[in-house]
């Protein structure tokens, strides 16, 4: 927890009383669920919304115009679905822990051609 608190003020240089109300609850959210459950929380509701859509168009052979799958959230689902997407975009840095990915596959790949280079 003290880790996401701390990124968040690295990330925005502010504290998580300079949050509104939802980005407060998102923040509690990501800190209690963590990034797996939070994206996995996720998921269920958008396939729950799929569902449904898929439903509607075969019960309707249509879908009003305009609609997109999140539409058939119920408003208790659609609240989620926000604090979980909020709460990813305030609590993980995507480009940090993309950076970190390349880093370890180059240092990989460093150790392997050093490796290559040792046995000949």
């Amino acid at each position: 927890m003290k880790d996401n608190q701390h990124m968040r003020q690295k990330m925005t240089g502010t504290n998580d009383s300079n949050y509104q109300p939802d980005e407060l609850k998102a923040i509690a959210s990501f800190d209690a669920l963590g990034i797996f459950a939070t994206l996995n929380k996720l998921t269920a509701l958008s396939n729950v919304a799929q569902a449904r859509l898929a439903e509607c168009f075969a019960q309707n052979d249509s879908i009003p115009s305009g609609f997109t799958a999140l539409d058939f959230l119920t408003p208790e689902e659609r609240e989620e679905h926000h604090i979980l997407r909020l709460s990813l975009a305030i609590c993980v840095d995507e480009q940090s822990e993309a950076n970190k990915r390349v880093n370890a596959r180059l240092k990989a790949r460093h150790e392997e051609y050093k490796a290559k280079r040792g046995a000949v």
